[in-house]
């Protein structure tokens, strides 16, 4: 079989590095840089901590559990576990229904003291009296440029070619079957199967495939599909885990760094807007930090964007085949940290002919009635981004 990758983030990578395991001659067409696009700027948690409904959670505990077993020792996934600190009465009534259903469901969470957060985060300044501290011990953080490496050198230790800066420009069917894959440059790939994992782009990507899949749009200030996040220069806290609190959230990002974000600023997030550095929200989130931790004070923000989600129209995962013939499929997710290993596997075993259940509440033919109106949830809450 030959197939045509069409984005190299870590879900591309991964589904391009599963179908050359399996035998298929596979190439990547990617529009910009090797993970310059949705995985460039993710908070990069991987959990199935508030996915909803049960499919969604079950579909992102499997990929969960995959990070652990591939993952565990490297130098791109850090199972380092999650605190969450609720000290906002909305927040408080959220995350106590949230454990709730994550133990009916057998999610490892428990709640804890203060003095136990002390201990898992030393610089947190949380006081005594303290109460709706959630502990949540097998999630964790990606690091994604460090994950795209890894996933493409394993996709090239099977033959995958991978051609960035090469924007795909039309899908036309070929004469007995398969596909014929154009580029912006005038070449054309010919293949048995093409396979969208345009993130943020599937809309535009899928039209060209012959069914646009809509997704949450980019320019709608404060909107579900952009989110601010900062990175601090190297700093001396000591913070090992990934924190989310009605204030802020935080984890490392490598190298005395940490990746901020607050859902509660994320109201006034413009796509089309460049931030400067001692911009008012980076600025905000800076003192978040150098509040919630010891040594925070020292702090300073080196990178400041609106990062953009990659979510279709009703917040949930697509995945799946594009009409019958079977030659056009697509991937897209806000989840694509938390299940890009695993949606490797799967889209190989669908593309070669398998068809898994646990996919079938995602298929993207829910998604193009032109009748139908979708909202997918705003993130305003931690646990909701």
């Amino acid at each position: 079989m030959r197939a045509v990758v069409v984005g190299a983030g870590v879900v591309g990578l991964s589904v391009a590095a599963s179908l050359a395991e399996r035998g298929a001659a596979v190439t990547v067409l990617e529009a910009r840089g090797v993970a310059s696009g949705t995985s460039a700027t993710s908070y990069a948690w991987a959990n199935s901590n508030g996915k909803e409904p049960g499919p969604y959670f079950d579909l992102n505990l499997a990929g969960l559990e995959r990070l652990h077993a591939e993952g565990t020792g490297s130098d791109w996934f850090v199972p380092s576990g999650h605190l969450e600190w609720a000290d906002d009465p909305d927040h408080v009534a959220s995350l106590s229904a949230r454990v709730g259903r994550l133990l009916e469901r057998g999610y490892p969470a428990e709640w804890v003291t203060a003095r136990r957060a002390r201990e898992l985060s030393p610089a947190l300044r949380v006081p005594d009296d303290a109460e709706a501290l959630a502990w949540f011990p097998t999630e964790g953080y990606v690091h994604p440029a460090l994950f795209a490496a890894r996933l493409r050198r394993r996709a090239e230790a099977h033959g995958v070619v991978v051609a960035p800066r090469t924007p795909v420009s039309a899908v036309d069917d070929r004469p007995g079957g398969g596909v014929l894959v154009r580029t912006a440059a005038g070449d054309a790939y010919e293949a048995d199967v093409v396979v969208s994992c345009t993130g943020r782009w599937t809309d535009e990507v899928s039209e060209l495939l012959g069914a646009r899949v809509p997704m949450v749009p980019r320019d709608v200030v404060g909107g579900a599909g952009v989110g601010f996040l900062a990175t601090t220069a190297p700093v001396a806290v000591d913070h090992p885990v990934l924190l989310s609190s009605s204030e802020l959230n935080a984890r490392p990002a490598g190298g005395g760094r940490f990746l901020l974000q607050s859902t509660v600023l994320d109201a006034t997030a413009d796509a089309a807007t460049s931030f400067a550095l001692d911009a008012e929200v980076a600025l905000d989130l800076r003192d978040r930090f150098a509040r919630r931790f010891v040594g925070g004070e020292e702090a300073r923000i080196e990178a400041f964007v609106v990062g953009q989600r990659a979510m279709p129209a009703d917040g949930l995962s697509v995945v799946g085949h594009l009409g019958d013939a079977g030659d056009r499929y697509v991937v897209a997710t806000h989840s694509g940290v938390t299940l890009s290993l695993a949606l490797g596997g799967w889209v190989a075993e669908e593309v070669l002919g398998e068809r898994l259940p646990l996919l079938e509440a995602f298929r993207p033919a829910r998604l193009l009635d032109p009748e139908r109106t979708f909202a997918a949830p705003v993130p305003r809450l931690p646990g909701q981004q």
